[in-house]
């Protein structure tokens, strides 16, 4: 399958691409809005992720696939909220080698703050991302279904 001149192999990469860059401007925005409060995006959803789990712990193994992020920056982002208090380590009972992350109140009480600033930020991003997309950069938008 060729490209025609300026073109692409299919229009799933270009959609693919657009999709990416309109996710990356999503991100900068909600980094930006995240910081005002003193946190990263990797710590909010560590916080959210704990919030929602059963017993609001998770081990550090299921975190890392959850967060999607290698097992070196999971153990920094728990330890920047080990020290803040935010959560803290439990070794899991059957299984010695295993590590809990455990949300902590004062975890739960700034996943709480945290998430309708994260909501309002998130709402603002996709519409400021959407808005500066060109029509012809909508994934999908290319060719019918």
């Amino acid at each position: 399958m060729e490209a025609g001149a300026g073109g692409s192999i299919s229009p799933d990469v270009d959609d693919f691409l657009g999709l990416l860059a309109a996710q990356a401007r999503v991100e900068q925005t909600l980094s930006r809005r995240l910081r005002r409060e003193g946190v990263g995006i990797s710590e909010y959803r560590v916080l959210r992720l704990l919030s929602r789990a059963g017993k609001r712990e998770m081990r550090l193994l299921d975190l890392t696939d959850a967060l999607g992020l290698d097992q070196s920056s999971v153990s920094r982002l728990v330890v920047r909220l080990e020290q803040s208090g935010e959560v803290r380590r439990e070794p899991c009972g059957d299984d010695r080698r295993g590590v809990y992350c455990v949300l902590t109140e004062a975890g739960a009480e700034r996943e709480r703050h945290l998430t309708p600033v994260f909501a309002e930020a998130l709402s603002d991003a996709v519409r400021v991302a959407r808005d500066s997309t060109p029509p012809d950069q909508v994934p999908g938008s290319r060719h019918p279904g």
